[in-house]
């Protein structure tokens, strides 16, 4: 076997964790299935190797969640540009990029929307060669070998999936095909050495809960397969909360609160603010102060609904009527909650 080969410069560093320096200058090592635990103990590797710190192992899979609407996709849109662009970081997490490329799979935004929404979070002070390191991807047939003849060629920081269950034909369900469905992935990622994040929605009536891993729609069978699990929720008007919910490598530190993000609505560019939220019974978290006017919203909500406005137009009108409005998938809950609980006329 050939040993990963570190610099001189960092041979002398001893007994401390893999920084972005050394994660620079590690070299690539040929691609093996299977070592002894001598050939694993000499490799000069103290700690799991990151992508973005704390959040998205180096390589694996990792997953996204939350609710319909809380700009997930605007969230790995702008990690994408960062990798693109070799930033040291990533709304504050440390960003070790190795070859600044990103492919990325869309199945809901067409290439129209993607050009739209690139042209807002991308500065026009950057060069524009940046833009050739992200590959967006638009077609789903046979996108497994699509993938492993790509990374043949070109090697890459990171592959997005935005959405999962688009690329899933199976039960969500059934645990033994989610799993078995994750194992392609996996095998690409560790061949290739590059982290997979799949972009997946939370399960129905899981939004007002407290940030867990067993909110994912579909079997449990989806979040063993993941590294980590990170979820985006929204807050109050552009406010986002962050929340790791579960992280095989990341710190404790990282773990048991959201840390809180601002999107900015002009540049759909995120950023972080220097306070985070602590998890707590009810609601969720301790010191969250949201208290939403539920009567008052579901009688707005019906009169909106009975003048045919889309439950889009009626949450926008409810945003703006309200200091205090729940999310879009929560509307909606509410809405179907009051349908259910009426009973016919006699």
């Amino acid at each position: 076997m050939t040993e990963t080969n570190i610099s001189n410069s960092t041979k002398n560093e001893k007994n401390v964790g893999i920084t972005s320096k050394i994660i620079h200058q590690v070299k690539e090592t040929a691609y093996k299935d299977a070592y002894t635990a001598r050939e694993l103990f000499k490799m000069n590797i103290h700690e799991v190797p990151f992508l973005l710190d704390g959040l998205i192992p180096q390589t694996g899979l990792s997953c996204l969640t939350g609710s319909s609407d809380c700009n997930k996709s605007t969230f790995l849109r702008q990690l994408s540009l960062e990798i693109a662009l070799g930033s040291e970081n990533h709304l504050g997490f440390k960003l070790n990029t190795r070859h600044k490329k990103v492919i990325y799979i869309s199945t809901e935004d067409d290439f129209a929307a993607i050009s739209a929404l690139i042209k807002k979070q991308y500065s026009k002070d950057r060069p524009e060669e940046i833009l050739d390191n992200i590959y967006f991807v638009f077609s789903t047939e046979s996108h497994i070998k699509r993938l492993g003849d790509i990374l043949k060629s070109k090697k890459v920081d990171l592959v997005v999936l935005d959405t999962w269950t688009d690329l899933f034909s199976g039960d969500l369900n059934q645990s033994n095909k989610v799993r078995g469905s994750f194992e392609a992935y996996n095998e690409l990622s560790r061949k290739y050495g590059c982290a997979f994040i799949f972009v997946h929605h939370q399960g129905k009536r899981t939004e007002d809960n407290s940030p867990s891993k067993n909110n994912l729609l579909g079997s449990q069978g989806i979040e063993a397969k993941m590294r980590a699990v990170v979820e985006l929720r929204r807050d109050i008007g552009s406010r986002r909360l962050l929340t790791i919910t579960k992280g095989n490598y990341s710190k404790d530190s990282f773990k048991g609160k959201s840390f809180v993000l601002e999107l900015q609505e002009d540049t759909m560019l995120f950023q972080r603010k220097d306070e985070t939220v602590n998890f707590s019974v009810g609601y969720g978290f301790e010191g969250l102060k949201v208290k939403f006017d539920k009567k008052a919203i579901i009688k707005k909500l019906l009169q909106l609904k009975s003048d045919g406005l889309s439950f889009e137009k009626a949450h926008k009108k409810i945003t703006e009527n309200f200091e205090n409005a729940p999310g879009l998938t929560t509307l909606k809950t509410w809405f179907k909650d009051q349908s259910d609980s009426q009973t016919p006329s006699k």
